[in-house]
């Protein structure tokens, strides 16, 4: 057999058929078998799929299980493989720093984390979710305690928490519209048409501009708020013809029931 003799993707290939078995080849699924050639193609080929594969393996072995001890050995895994560049694997590393699951829980190393894939991976809507995490904090849900760092056995660890910082929050999302996330457009659209105290003053007319850009990228929701200020003229001149025609575009593709408001009553933005 050429595994006997070190070929890699021999070795992976009988790893995986011991995994999820082969009907063809008439072999069912053996855990043991298939950690055992994922072991050697990992210490000796240093394999990335080998070593996330490990790491899933030992992390599920912990499954309704008190002892966690599988889930100190799967973090290994992932963490070497992460080290190796896999992307896959450092959201792994990601989520158990975030849960301390193998590992102390360090929520702010874990967003460091995301932050890199983010980046690497120009993925735009996990850069607009970690921007969500900053603009609205997570100190005030997760509350991480332990006597054995802290002088005040009350006091969260700061490492364990996300401050709101508006100021990153607004720097991952203009990140994250770079990325074309018509989502991150629409928050900070709804941010400027609305304003932030003592940080962003409301602005109507750069909020349409962000809503058109949302618009472009797939997100509909926005126009009845563009039509809305087209028909009240705010942030832009008055235009009911063309308010007249977001709506009715909105009411053919089954995207809103409403009627055209009367421009005699008072407006009330949905957001």
């Amino acid at each position: 057999m050429a595994a006997k003799y070190g070929h890699l993707n021999s070795i992976k290939f009988i790893a995986k058929t011991y995994d999820f078995g082969s009907e063809d080849m008439n072999i069912s699924h053996n855990s043991r078998l298939a950690q055992k050639y994922y072991t050697i193609a990992a210490k000796e080929y240093e394999d990335i799929d080998s070593l996330r594969r490990l790491g899933d393996i030992y992390y599920n072995h912990d499954e309704n299980k008190p002892n966690g001890k599988n889930k100190v050995i799967s973090f290994n895994y992932y963490q070497k493989a992460a080290l190796l560049g896999d992307l896959k694997s450092s959201e792994r590393v990601a989520h158990c720093l975030y849960y301390g699951e193998g590992v102390s829980q360090n929520i702010q190393h874990a967003y460091k984390l995301l932050l890199d894939i983010a980046e690497q991976n120009n993925d735009g809507q996990l850069m607009k979710y970690i921007g969500d995490e900053y603009y609205y904090g997570s100190d005030t849900t997760i509350s991480i305690l332990s006597s054995k760092k802290s002088k005040d056995a009350n006091e969260p660890l700061n490492h364990n928490m996300i401050k709101p910082d508006i100021s990153l929050a607004f720097e991952y999302y203009y990140k994250a519209i770079k990325m074309k996330n018509a989502s991150a457009c629409k928050t900070v659209g709804n941010h400027h048409f609305l304003g932030i105290p003592k940080y962003l003053k409301s602005d109507p007319k750069k909020a349409l501009e962000y809503y058109e850009q949302a618009v472009d990228l797939g997100d509909y929701s926005v126009i009845k708020l563009i039509a809305d200020c087209y028909l009240f003229g705010i942030g832009v001149k008055r235009n009911v013809e063309k308010a007249k025609k977001l709506y009715d575009n909105l009411k053919e593709n089954g995207l809103w029931e409403g009627e055209m408001p009367s421009t005699n009553v008072e407006i009330d933005f949905d957001f």
